[in-house]
């Protein structure tokens, strides 16, 4: 188990996991509430408010972890069956490959002996 994060700490794929603004108000709350709840259990005088007080900062702090735990389920791999060389323009290929035009490409795929619809 691994705790969650916000969703800019996240890639695009994973932030379905990720804290949402509400759920993370809510542990906010729950922070303040906790540390009230110790706070008064350590100020006060007798025993039995002690006792009650910490028990209920310790519940508020296992709800607190139990929101923030996240499972590790695998995330698929997202499939984009429509991307092939066709699909990229001159821009693309120089972002994501470093050649010029779409043409560096068909000659790289020919340099190598490779089958276009093999490939994509």
């Amino acid at each position: 188990m691994k705790f969650r994060r916000l969703a800019r700490d996240y890639t695009y794929r994973k932030r379905y996991l990720s804290i949402y603004s509400n759920e993370l108000q809510f542990l906010q709350r729950l922070e303040l509430l906790a540390a009230s709840f110790y706070k008064k259990a350590i100020q006060s005088k007798d025993l039995a408010s002690k006792d009650r007080y910490r028990k209920r900062a310790i519940g508020l702090l296992q709800v607190y972890i139990s929101i923030m735990k996240e499972p590790e389920l695998p995330v698929p791999k997202p499939i984009n069956k429509r991307r092939n060389i066709l699909s990229f323009c001159d821009s693309d290929c120089k972002t994501f490959f470093g050649f010029n035009c779409q043409s560096d490409l068909y000659r790289l795929l020919k340099c190598l002996l490779l089958d276009k619809e093999r490939i994509f």
